[in-house]
């Protein structure tokens, strides 16, 4: 077992993106990877649990906006 106070490799942010990046890295090596993620897990899709701006595919959603802005 890997020792969890350590990662050769930290992957930040679990979207489609790090989660690709986070696979193929563990894909073919020995190396520990650690995929960090600071979103919340609403669990199994389901309408009662998810924010509704996140079901729409028609608008950026902006309940999961951190508010950074160019300053």
């Amino acid at each position: 077992m890997a020792d969890i106070r350590y990662a050769d490799t930290v992957v930040l942010g679990g979207g489609t993106a790090g989660a690709a990046v986070a696979g193929r890295l563990a894909q073919n090596s020995d190396r520990s990877i650690l995929l960090l993620e600071a979103g919340p897990d609403y669990g199994a899709l389901d309408r009662n649990r998810w924010p509704p701006d996140l079901l729409n595919a028609r608008s950026l959603p902006v309940s999961h906006d951190w508010g950074y802005t160019n300053a």
